[in-house]
């Protein structure tokens, strides 16, 4: 009959286990920058070197619509070419997804701003 009583004191602190547990993953995550940027700025650590096979997937590469260099089919030629497994494809996919969306909000907030200039001429007019 007392069980009741002992989640009385944990229904209060659902708003601090959350604060808590993003502030940990901030935490994480800006850890995890740091040492990426301390690996980027040593020298030594990191050697950039060109690769003669993405080369020639973006040879001749004019970009998409968007100004793209990147597209959906040659992802699938870069995966093909590194011989990337599963995760790292599903990764790809991914980002070029996420850079098409932002670059469909951008055009979108671009068109939205160019529609409302338009509307406010035609009231001064």
């Amino acid at each position: 009959m007392t069980w009741p009583f002992a989640i009385i004191p944990v229904l209060p602190n659902l708003p601090l286990f959350y604060v808590l547990y993003r502030a940990y993953s901030h935490y994480k995550a800006w850890k995890a920058s740091s040492y990426l940027l301390d690996v980027i700025e040593s020298p030594g650590q990191l050697q950039v070197e060109a690769s003669a096979q993405l080369d020639q997937v973006f040879a001749g590469a004019a970009g998409d619509a968007h100004g793209l260099l990147l597209t959906p089919d040659r992802a699938k030629e870069v995966v093909r070419v590194l011989g990337l497994g599963d995760e790292e494809a599903g990764e790809l996919t991914r980002a070029l997804t996420q850079a098409e969306a932002r670059l469909k909000q951008a055009e979108d907030k671009i068109e939205k701003a160019k529609e409302a200039e338009e509307a406010e001429k035609a009231k001064k007019e």
